[in-house]
């Protein structure tokens, strides 16, 4: 494997579809470009999985490629077409960041980083926490939660998925785990049992929340509430929660968070998680309300790649 160091230009992208618009770019550019790294990091829309294998053909080929992003639909999928996989991908069964290694071409998952280290910093342990969606940003935050709660419970639209992935949480993680239909009832049941609130479904921004209007008053204080949608930051849900008298973690810090593991992964250098984020805000309030989610899944805004 060539030395990338000899570059004249570092290369990343990310693949997803659709991917109208995300962060990642102006995120590692900017960043790179103030330390005089010269890195390019563009943006690949595939709009099948029978395209994927290009994308790893090239970086293979390509000695300037550190590696690239994966968003959904492709996290799962992605698997099969790399040469090694860490365990904790492989538990989680997805895999959000690729890169170079002596045996090839080597996935990483940084997602549930982005959940553990920002609720880790601020949430008290213990309890129960409830997961909102039963996608694959759902199992990330579940499998972030080791540890930190003892017990999660999952509700979807259909109860179906949220069902299943609470077998999942029970057989793999070891966590007490149920799942539920989402609706009102079920929400007045929980959350006076529920110290931590996590959004992994789509149905969250500025005038629409995921939860019933008025219930996490019923949560106990203190209580956390986070939010995976980055756009728009300043979600409904998390106005609520703070009226609510609930701390909170905005998309934004779980996407700068998993972007400093990523950046540390492909060029060995840790970065500040503040100045990543103060980044991201910027970008973010240029992001235009109608763009469509970056994850589109059962219950996905646009969350983090």
């Amino acid at each position: 494997m060539e030395d990338p160091r000899d570059c004249p230009e570092l290369r990343l992208f990310i693949v997803g579809y659709p991917l109208e618009y995300t962060l990642s770019p102006p995120i590692y550019m900017e960043w790179a470009k103030r330390r005089g790294i010269p890195l390019v990091y563009t943006v690949e829309r595939p709009s099948s999985p029978a395209s994927l294998p290009y994308y790893t053909r090239s970086c293979r080929r390509d000695p300037c490629c550190l590696g690239f992003n994966v968003t959904m639909p492709y996290k799962a999928v992605i698997l099969s077409l790399l040469d090694r996989i860490e365990a904790h991908a492989r538990i989680i069964e997805a895999v959000n960041t690729v890169y170079k290694h002596p045996s090839g071409l080597a996935g990483a998952n940084t997602d549930w980083l982005g959940v553990r280290d920002p609720v880790s910093s601020i949430a008290k342990p213990g309890g129960t926490a409830l997961i909102i969606g039963a996608g694959g940003a759902a199992r990330a935050a579940a499998y972030a939660l080791r540890g930190l709660v003892d017990r999660v419970a999952y509700t979807s639209r259909s109860g179906v998925t949220a069902v299943k992935l609470a077998e999942w949480t029970r057989r793999t993680l070891g966590l007490e785990a149920e799942g539920y239909r989402a609706e009102p009832g079920i929400y007045k049941k929980l959350l006076p049992a529920t110290s931590l609130v996590i959004n992994a479904s789509p149905a969250s921004g500025a005038d629409k929340s995921p939860l019933p209007q008025g219930l996490l008053h019923m949560a106990p204080k203190p209580c956390t509430v986070m939010d995976m949608v980055y756009n728009p930051p300043e979600t409904l849900l998390l106005q609520e929660a703070r009226e609510a008298g609930c701390r909170t973690i905005d998309g934004i810090k779980m996407l700068a968070t998993q972007a400093a593991y990523n950046v540390e992964i492909w060029l060995g250098e840790r970065p500040s998680v503040e100045e990543l984020e103060d980044i991201a805000r910027r970008h973010a309030r240029r992001i235009p309300a109608s763009h469509r989610p970056e994850e589109p899944r059962e219950s996905a805004g646009r969350r983090s790649p």
